[in-house]
């Protein structure tokens, strides 16, 4: 996933919320937003990633907090 498709996303859910445009030279949007992640993560007793997929993104993170509970629904 490129910054087209977060282009994508937002344009579904009525444009960006805020006016600003970020741009970062030589990183993808998906490395800057796991960098942050990671430094967030730290801060909370325990973490809910809802709609997890198939759990990698869920297990790389696990070890930066104490507790994570990854949640996926699915119908049947």
């Amino acid at each position: 996933m490129g910054i087209e498709w977060y282009d994508m996303i937002a344009r579904r859910n009525g444009g960006y919320k805020g006016r600003a445009i970020y741009t970062v030279e030589g990183k993808s949007a998906e490395d800057i937003f796991e960098e942050r992640l990671i430094n967030m993560l730290p801060s909370f007793k325990s973490v809910l990633d809802a709609g997890c997929g198939h759990g990698e993104f869920t297990l790389r993170m696990s070890k930066y907090t104490n507790r994570l509970l990854d949640l996926i629904i699915q119908q049947s």
